[in-house]
């Protein structure tokens, strides 16, 4: 019921994570459960990840879509779904200070990269392609254009038949 790999991996680390929380061995253990206390165990997972770990109302609402897909999928569907999305908090501030790189750490990281972590910088700066993006590129992602010569680069290819091989670059 998922089409994205991607978004496969969130939810199923998602609700790998309820079942370590609760001390659970498995998937079906957490269907043999009744539904009021499958009903008290989500709403600790979801208020132990807002207090506990500190995560966004979004974050915590991948979770909630996680969890929820998983028992609707095993029609286990008589949740209370509505007052369950409430335990997420309103909170609208932002959990990271993201911002851009100044010219000066640019510079600082290039002058200690090998060619091709280059490369990876420099086409992450000029494109604002994400690290996911950039390491699926393939060669036969890879145009070249006579007249102007320069590579036209396929960031998300559409190729389905071909498995990728997905690498973790960086740290979660």
């Amino acid at each position: 019921s998922i089409n994205s790999p991607r978004t496969e991996e969130t939810y199923v680390n998602n609700i790998k994570g309820n079942i370590e929380y609760h001390n659970i061995k498995d998937y079906d253990s957490l269907l043999e459960i009744d539904k009021e206390k499958t009903f008290e165990m989500i709403e600790d997972y979801i208020t132990f990840n807002r207090k506990e770990k500190q995560r966004s109302s979004s974050r915590i609402n991948g979770i909630i879509c996680s969890i929820r897909l998983f028992y609707s999928v095993n029609r286990y569907d008589d949740l209370n779904w509505y007052i369950l999305a409430r335990f997420k908090g309103k909170e609208r501030r932002k959990m990271v200070d993201d911002r851009a790189y100044t010219r000066e750490e640019i510079k600082k990281m290039l002058e200690y990269s090998d060619i091709r972590m280059k490369v990876a910088i420099l086409v992450m700066l000029s494109s604002g392609v994400r690290v996911d993006g950039l390491v699926s590129i393939r060669l036969k992602d890879l145009d070249y254009n006579e007249q102007y010569k320069l590579y036209k680069i396929r960031i998300y290819s559409d190729d389905l038949n071909e498995p990728r091989i997905h690498r973790r670059v960086c740290p979660r």
